[in-house]
């Protein structure tokens, strides 16, 4: 009985990156299960901590002079065009910049993570470490979401400042002047929810596209590959939506929005809908990113060449 345990817990350690050598758990008298299943558990979750915590160092490392001088650039620009339009008496206009300046925050999360997977591409990591594709992945995509909140909240702040200077009359309508903390939060939460989405799609292209590589026949064209999957998965998706009974299901699960939710916020408003806010898209699209996550780690498990 101990030498099937041992030999199971051997395989179990192994699988997760865990060095124990059969004679130690022989050494550690494991004769109990629980004690066994206590000791593999154990040592598999402090070596996972290890392991995440130097892959979050590595990465974020790569990406702090990245960070520093986009945040840098963010407070010199937001100066300058401060001043500008002071000094021409249109401060309100600096507020168009800073609109600008959230809509860009839709491609920093996926540029930052394709920053990261270059330096994958340079390094070969996974070809030769034992971290699976799961904890790189993972690594990388929280390292870039930190970056874009980063500054995200730089931007908000100086939003805060502005409000705080001159209240934008001609591009927000607030009952009494009020700052509208709820409607930035919920701008701030879509921008991130819109960055998700283009994040991990391209994650997923990203993955099948060096996945390619063991098909010699096929490096040459790749790109055109992606492009004709792209449009497939377009098509298929838009098809299922289109269908009956799924349009039931999105509307049989609806959360009502109140009045509140309309104010107008840089010259958009945020009209609640009719009948309230669908939740059954929503759920179907974080779990259409999860799966592109799983099938893009996958797909990297391969230890494909990139």
């Amino acid at each position: 009985m101990q030498t099937d345990e041992a030999k199971r817990a051997l395989h179990f350690i192994h699988r997760h990156s865990c060095s124990i050598s059969m004679e130690l758990l022989e050494k550690k008298g494991l004769t109990d299960r629980f004690v066994l299943v206590y000791y593999v558990t154990s040592t598999v979750i402090h070596g996972g901590i290890i392991m995440l915590r130097g892959l979050l160092k590595k990465d974020f490392l790569l990406v702090k002079d990245l960070l520093l001088i986009g945040l840098i650039a963010e407070i010199v620009l937001f100066i300058g065009g401060a001043s500008f339009f002071a000094s021409q008496g249109i401060f309100d206009y600096i507020f168009v910049f800073l609109f600008f300046a959230y809509m860009a925050h839709v491609v920093i999360f996926p540029v930052v993570l394709m920053v990261l997977l270059r330096q994958e591409e340079k390094g070969q990591y996974w070809l030769h470490g034992t971290a699976r594709a799961s904890k790189l992945m993972f690594s990388k995509l929280l390292i870039a979401l930190v970056v874009t909140l980063a500054s995200l909240v730089v931007v908000d702040v100086l939003v805060l400042i502005s409000f705080f200077i001159e209240f934008p009359v001609e591009f927000v309508n607030s009952p009494n002047q009020e700052i509208p903390y709820v409607e930035g939060f919920l701008v701030n939460g879509m921008i991130l929810l819109v960055s998700f989405y283009f994040t991990f799609l391209g994650l997923f292209f990203w993955s099948v596209y060096h996945s390619l590589n063991v098909f010699p026949a096929l490096k040459k064209v790749r790109w055109v590959l992606l492009i004709v999957l792209y449009i497939v998965m377009n098509a298929i998706i838009t098809w299922i939506v289109d269908q009956p009974f799924i349009q039931k299901l999105f509307n049989s699960w609806l959360i009502p929005v109140e009045d509140w939710l309309e104010p107008m916020i840089i010259g958009f408003t945020i009209t609640r809908p009719p009948e309230g806010i669908a939740v059954w898209p929503i759920i179907f699209s974080l779990l259409y990113i999860v799966g592109l996550y799983v099938i893009s780690c996958w797909l990297l498990d391969r230890k494909v060449e990139v």
